[in-house]
């Protein structure tokens, strides 16, 4: 709308009506400007909103005034294409219960007719059979290996002897008497199941089986030991992979004197990358782990 000129008295009429009509005239303008005030405030409300939540908001949400600048150019991330497949015509499948996978071991048990129902017949002939699955669960049990070493007196041509042992697969952990089932069993339960081991112990106990704590960890500290030989090559695939999501976690350390604060980084394998055919593949998981005493100092 524009500015209404300066209004001087010598050029104002006498008369009243036209007095009015030039009154009401600069109402009207006057309601305009309101209007489009208020317009304009109500589209700067928002933003600047987000602008004092960014540079006085929580210290994970603010930024930084000139932090805008590093997104000056447009960015342009490449995304794998989808792949799409043809896939044969099928039957839609009823609702109703899910099917129990094929790859499970299957164990037949047969019901036939007792004695005394075959019995109450002249003659009985089996024509066929009813078989209906049902899902069951086999507890996990525990059971000792007896290693028995066979030892013999071996007499050779010229007489002389000796004795001959046989030799058996030795402990995964030197001086234990933990299999390597039992060893997977713990270190599984402790980090993929998040079972603690005091947890553990008690689970155990219910078996009739009394391990102490100590042991425990001793075991997982000894069976990270043994698995410290893929460290390398799980190091060398993570941060190889075309995306790695990471992130670190304080904690405290006990250090000679005193406690000081230590940080548990994560790494993450992601993204996708072309294998020899030009196919776009996701690349294989993986998580790597680090403890470092401050955040220069992480070894990945």
């Amino acid at each position: 709308m524009n500015r209404s000129a300066v209004i001087d008295r010598a050029t104002l009429p006498n008369a009243v009506e036209p007095l009015q009509e030039m009154v009401l005239e600069m109402a009207a303008q006057l309601d305009g400007l309101r209007t489009q005030f208020d317009a304009q405030m109500e589209s700067l409300r928002h933003p600047l909103a987000e602008l004092r939540r960014r540079l006085f908001g929580p210290r994970s949400e603010a930024i930084h005034a000139g932090q805008g600048e590093l997104w000056s150019e447009a960015v342009v991330v490449p995304v794998p294409p989808e792949a799409y497949r043809e896939v044969e015509a099928h039957r839609r499948r009823r609702p109703g219960r899910a099917a129990i996978g094929e790859h499970l071991p299957r164990r037949r048990v047969e019901h036939d007719l007792s004695a005394d129902e075959k019995a109450a017949f002249a003659a009985v002939e089996r024509i066929g059979e009813e078989v209906s699955e049902m899902l069951e669960y086999i507890p996990a049990r525990l059971e000792v290996i007896q290693n028995v070493r066979l030892k013999y007196r071996c007499e050779r041509a010229d007489g002389s002897s000796t004795i001959r042992t046989a030799t058996a697969p030795g402990a995964p952990i030197a001086k234990s008497n933990a299999g390597p089932g039992l060893l997977a069993h713990v270190m599984v339960s402790k980090y993929l199941d998040h079972c603690p081991l005091a947890r553990q112990q008690r689970i155990l106990a219910r078996d009739g089986v009394v391990i102490a704590r100590q042991t425990l960890c001793d075991w997982v500290l000894d069976g990270a030991e043994l698995l410290s030989v893929l460290m390398p090559a799980l190091h060398r695939h993570v941060l190889a992979s075309p995306v790695i999501f990471t992130d670190d976690t304080t904690l405290a350390l006990q250090a000679p004197g005193k406690t000081v604060t230590a940080r548990m980084w994560a790494y993450l394998a992601g993204g996708h990358r072309k294998d020899e055919e030009g196919r776009w593949q996701a690349v294989a998981p993986a998580a790597l782990y680090d403890c470092s005493t401050s955040r220069p100092s992480s070894n990945a």
